[in-house]
């Protein structure tokens, strides 16, 4: 069976939108991560491509499902061509007759009328398409995304509808047992995870037990790893590609199974695991595990057969390091008490250094998750009890409905710890003035997409009245991405990020400057404790409380420069050494909760709110219904109510 083809089976979703739809495209992004598809959008790879047009193009084309959003604004039009860039990739799904489903963004009739000619000629275009559905706002697109992808899901693996007929079941499972019986036969590891899926996928089909037992005794699931994780040089990302439909085949499996035919896949996998040595299969297989236990840590913790992955080693790289981290947290036990989430930002150092004295006094326990996308989503599920976060991530494209979120705490602010970098001029801070705004208008601006950092870029970029252009603005998905992309671009570039990882970039690449950091501007950048109303207030706040005290201690007594305490932080991560420690702590200012209830008297967070709604764009808009900043704790358990929500 031919590999190019077989692997176009597996589910792969190819974002298509103006640049400007940043939040509508994050919906799908995250509708597809929940649901185990791996997807791809314009942005995550045309910021170093030469040709974008075709580039464009070949991301439509490692794609079975593609997806347009339509909104009021045309498409950019590369240079040479007529046709806008969504235009050309809608075009090339056609031609290869993939799954298509377009959502166009409903308006009134005479709204419609005043929209550019462009968008109203492809909108009439693309409503003759037999794909396109109407949105009127994003939880309505969300929903119609999850339904699109699901149903896209069970297209591509050929499996019948929920109701479909027991006959039609019988006659589907009987072909699907072939196809197994053909893929496994090839020996090939795309065919491989390919027979995986639709082994986890049509369990519900009545296959006897022994069946499954027979066909996963075939699938060598170390050569499934090496060729995944080998993956990973093949643009863009091809290894990222296989984690999250193999952590969610995994999963499946784990629980679709009767326990007689999951174990021997679950020594199998593991056994697999355990092999690896090179350090690219380490990191492959750490970044799988972490996967897997951000959808179910059960079936990780099943599956880690020994510390083999939760050891360091010299030669492992940062990423691994990171997902390790992430994944010895996750996997921790944790008890009965308060969860909390939350990432190596310097701001939370303090509870860090007192984490033994959060979990023996108040039964709190710290879990590492960097992404705050992932923490809101752990957050959702119950699986944590507070996460950390900045008001940017939660007004910016994560999460758009605030109303079910309350801010328990406001521990620090940004002063000088978020960083603008420049590369590419002789421009220094210690100049009088900043380069010219047509300097950094034309240049490359790498943020990390959805973060504080980007954040942070929008709202430079307003004080300096310039806009740069969609191709100009590159959004990366971590900090490693920004570095590779600053690196290894031409010309001006300037890259929004935070410590520790400014001075890591700098230290690399001595080049890079620094243009600017937040204490150059009003507040903006807060970390808050955030919880949910549908959890018992009562118990959280009582926690919450007994946090507080502690923190306030850490702080007057200054425990978190003790040194013994300052090796237990770093030693935690080891990410930095000791001396870097008080750098990074020199841009953050921490708030004892006097200073949190004096300033959410005073309407001061409020204020940071409408700096944040207007840093991504939105000033004038009304901002969502939100109980974020009112009913905050003190020691007391009840904070004074904050002026009255102007949203």
């Amino acid at each position: 069976m031919n590999s190019a083809r077989d692997r176009s089976r597996i589910p792969a979703v190819m974002i298509s939108s103006t640049m400007d739809l940043i939040e509508e495209r994050e919906i799908v992004r995250k509708a597809a991560h929940d649901l185990g598809v791996w997807s791809v959008s314009m942005e995550d790879d045309l910021p170093r491509a030469n040709d974008k047009v075709s580039e464009s193009l070949g991301l439509v084309d490692r794609a079975t499902l593609y997806v347009a959003i339509i909104g009021p604004r045309p498409s950019s039009v590369a240079d040479g061509y007529e046709k806008s860039m969504v235009e050309l990739e809608y075009e090339r799904a056609v031609r290869r007759r993939i799954d298509r489903r377009i959502f166009i963004r409903a308006y009134p009739q005479d709204a419609v009328a005043m929209l550019d000619p462009q968008v109203q000629a492809f909108r009439a275009r693309l409503n003759a398409d037999g794909t396109t559905r109407p949105f009127t706002s994003i939880a309505d697109l969300r929903d119609l995304v999850i339904d699109a992808i699901r149903e896209h899901r069970r297209l591509l693996l050929g499996l019948p509808s929920e109701t479909g007929r027991a006959k039609q079941r019988l006659e589907i499972g009987a072909a699907r047992s072939a196809e197994i019986d053909t893929l496994l036969a090839t020996s090939s590891p795309d065919n491989y995870l390919l027979a995986s899926n639709l082994i986890a996928q049509i369990v519900e089909l009545g296959i006897p037990t022994r069946q499954l037992c027979a066909w996963l005794d075939q699938i060598d699931w170390r050569m499934v790893l090496r060729q995944q994780q080998g993956a990973k040089d093949d643009r863009p990302a091809a290894g990222q590609r296989y984690v999250s439909p193999m952590a969610t085949a995994i999963c499946d499996l784990h629980l679709n199974l009767r326990p007689d035919a999951w174990q021997p896949v679950r020594r199998a996998i593991a056994s697999a695991m355990a092999a690896t040595r090179r350090p690219e299969e380490r990191e492959f297989c750490t970044q799988l595990l972490r996967a897997i236990a951000l959808l179910n840590d059960d079936t990780a913790r099943d599956l880690l057969d020994g510390d083999e992955l939760l050891s360091g080693q010299l030669s492992d790289s940062q990423q691994t390091i990171v997902a390790r981290g992430e994944l010895r947290s996750l996997l921790a036990p944790t008890g009965a008490g308060l969860r909390i989430g939350l990432d190596a930002w310097p701001g939370y150092f303090p509870l860090f250094a007192i984490e033994d004295q959060l979990q023996a006094t108040a039964g709190i326990s710290l879990l590492d998750v960097e992404s705050s996308r992932e923490k809101l989503r752990l957050l959702h599920e119950k699986r944590i009890d507070l996460l950390a976060t900045t008001p940017g991530c939660l007004l910016g494209p994560n999460d758009t409905d605030l109303s079910h979120l309350r801010v328990v705490a406001v521990l620090n602010q940004s002063s000088g710890a978020d960083q603008i970098l420049i590369r590419g001029t002789q421009w220094s801070k210690n100049d009088s003035r900043w380069p010219e705004a047509d300097v950094l208008a034309s240049a490359t601006w790498i943020v990390t997409a959805g973060s504080t950092s980007e954040l942070f870029a929008k709202t430079l970029c307003r004080r300096l009245g310039i806009m740069p252009k969609p191709p100009q603005w590159w959004r990366t998905a971590d900090y490693h991405d920004a570095l590779e992309a600053m690196r290894g671009t031409s010309g001006v570039t300037i890259c929004s990020t935070w410590e520790p990882y400014s001075s890591w970039m700098r230290q690399q690449d001595s080049t890079i400057g620094v243009l600017c950091t937040t204490a150059d501007f009003a507040p903006l950048v807060v970390d808050c404790l955030v919880t949910t109303t549908n959890r018992d207030g009562k118990e959280i706040d009582n926690r919450v409380r007994q946090l507080l005290e502690l923190w306030d201690n850490c702080l007057a007594r200054r425990l978190y420069l003790e040194p013994d305490r300052i090796s237990t932080v770093c030693g935690r991560f080891v990410r930095f050494e000791p001396e870097d420690y008080h750098k990074m702590i020199g841009g953050v200012r921490f708030m004892d909760s006097s200073e949190m209830r004096a300033r959410s008297t005073n309407g001061e967070f409020e204020a940071v709110l409408d700096r944040v709604w207007a840093g991504w764009g939105r000033e004038g808009e009304p901002r969502p219904r939100t109980t974020t900043w009112h009913h905050l704790v003190h020691d007391a358990a009840t904070w004074p109510v904050a002026r009255a929500n102007r949203g």
